[in-house]
């Protein structure tokens, strides 16, 4: 992807709401989902498609607030989700 796309694209996530990035971030799970399916039936030309939508996923999830958020407090060794003690 060039960097003229990139930057479209970190354009286009600061002006969606948090449905619509939950939405893309979904859609591209799935077009992973069908490209492995693809990778495996070697019916995919390019595999080079699975690396652009494994690293669309992860601009999406460094620009979704509830990502960024969590894992911030990862860091600074906060919990984010209740786990049970086992």
């Amino acid at each position: 992807m060039k960097l003229r796309d990139r930057r479209e694209q970190r354009q286009a996530f600061r002006n969606a709401t948090d449905a619509e990035l939950q939405r893309q971030l979904n859609d591209l799970y799935r077009e992973l989902f069908n490209l492995r399916m693809r990778h495996v039936t070697r019916q995919l030309d390019n595999d080079r498609e699975l690396q652009n939508v494994r690293r669309s996923i992860a601009r999406l999830k460094n620009h979704h607030p509830r990502t960024r958020a969590g894992a911030g407090a990862a860091k600074r060794g906060l919990a984010c989700f209740k786990t049970d003690a086992r």
